[in-house]
């Protein structure tokens, strides 16, 4: 039987593919407030939103939205991101292999990349692999049990490495004219969350 921790990181593996596949998606907009302004020749609506998390779709090519992010970030989560090549650690290009046939007869081809038949320990995979029951696999989720654990750009959120979301403000003075900073983002002053 599987120990915990591989079940629990085999779980997190499909959760994450699931919300990378775009089977869970957050509502692209959340309106709080419609204002209407009548004057004797026109009527006027306008509508003031809160910041939402980005979706794969509205990225540029070569660009994904990573799983809570806010904004695209160059790099793919699947090979549909990417205008050439194939996704292989959050970057497009071509992978090293396709088959055990494009290695060396004691290598096999995981995941785009040419490594140890077997492995041991992590030690005996390529970089960015673990491994796991013998074989060497790419990580897709580091486990973490702090901040210092993970890549840049990342937090440790319930032992997982996640994309952080940085505040685009602390005070009101560090947004724009007729903005408020609200929860570490600028808002409208007639927003109110």
């Amino acid at each position: 039987m599987p120990s915990p921790k591989t079940l629990v990181l085999g779980l997190v593996a499909v959760l994450a593919t699931v919300a990378n596949a775009g089977l869970c998606k957050p509502s692209d907009t959340t309106t709080s407030e419609t204002a209407t302004t009548t004057t004797e020749a026109t009527s006027t609506t306008s509508q003031t939103s809160a910041p939402t998390n980005c979706h794969d779709t509205g990225c540029p090519i070569d660009n994904y939205c990573p799983f809570g992010a806010t904004e695209c970030t160059p790099g793919c989560g699947s090979s549909v991101d990417c205008s050439v090549g194939q996704c292989y650690n959050n970057q497009c290009g071509d992978p090293e292999c396709y088959t055990n046939d494009d290695c060396e007869s004691n290598e096999v081809c995981t995941e785009g990349s040419c490594g140890p038949l077997y492995c041991s320990s992590d030690a005996d995979c390529n970089e960015g692999q673990s491994c796991e029951l013998g074989v060497c696999k790419t990580s897709t989720l580091s486990v973490c049990t702090s901040d210092e654990d993970c890549g840049p750009g990342q937090g440790c959120t319930a032992g997982i490495c996640l994309a952080t979301v940085v505040p685009s403000c602390s005070v009101d003075s560090d947004c724009g004219s007729g903005e408020t900073c609200d929860g570490g983002n600028c808002y409208a002053i007639s927003y109110r969350p």
